[in-house]
């Protein structure tokens, strides 16, 4: 990671299992706050629970907020219990996503709904609430250091190159990639 996460607030998408809980695991390593977001709460909870016990600094928090985060209402609520908590997030990872390997043919129309919402709409949705804020508390003087904002949005290889039995995955990756390349000139991140 080229920043610093040390005892600021990072907000991890798909945080309840696979490459979002390692990386959530990785960050409270590295002494940061964790807002961790997924459908599970139970996953997120135990997620939380573990942190507790193995905290790098004493203020040191891990909090899990269960949310399907391609639901815009559940998005919206999200944003106001962060705003009434007074959590103003340094780094948003998004990391959901999943994919259904099958033959195009093969796959049912809820099948690449769910690809639509839960590989595009869970990033898109989060960053849209997030980032209007981030930009707005963002502090000048920070600019060129550590404690620059910072938005991260995990794709996939398939997003440059996909193939066979990917079609239900691999067009909303480079979705995402599109809206990184979109945000960045916006926002010069």
């Amino acid at each position: 990671m080229g920043f610093e996460v040390f005892n600021r607030i990072v907000v991890v998408s798909g945080a309840s299992q696979g490459l979002g809980r390692s990386l959530a695991d990785k960050l409270h390593a590295r002494g940061a706050n964790l807002v961790v977001l997924a459908r599970s709460k139970d996953r997120l909870e135990q997620l939380a629970a573990q942190h507790e016990q193995d905290k790098r600094h004493a203020d040191q928090f891990t909090l899990a907020y269960a949310v399907d985060l391609s639901d815009a209402g559940q998005v919206e609520q999200l944003r106001g219990f962060l705003r009434k908590e007074m959590i103003d997030p340094d780094v948003v990872f998004c990391c959901a996503g999943s994919s259904v390997p099958k033959l195009f043919g093969d796959l049912s129309l809820a099948e690449l709904d769910a690809g639509i919402d839960i590989n595009y709409k869970t990033c898109l949705y989060l960053l849209h609430a997030l980032v209007p804020a981030m930009v707005l508390d963002a502090d000048p003087r920070d600019a060129g250091t550590d404690r620059e904002k910072h938005v991260v949005i995990l794709s996939s290889s398939v997003a440059f190159y996909s193939f066979i039995g990917y079609s239900q995955y691999a067009p909303l990756k480079a979705a995402l990639k599109a809206l990184g390349d979109s945000l960045r000139h916006e926002l010069k991140y």
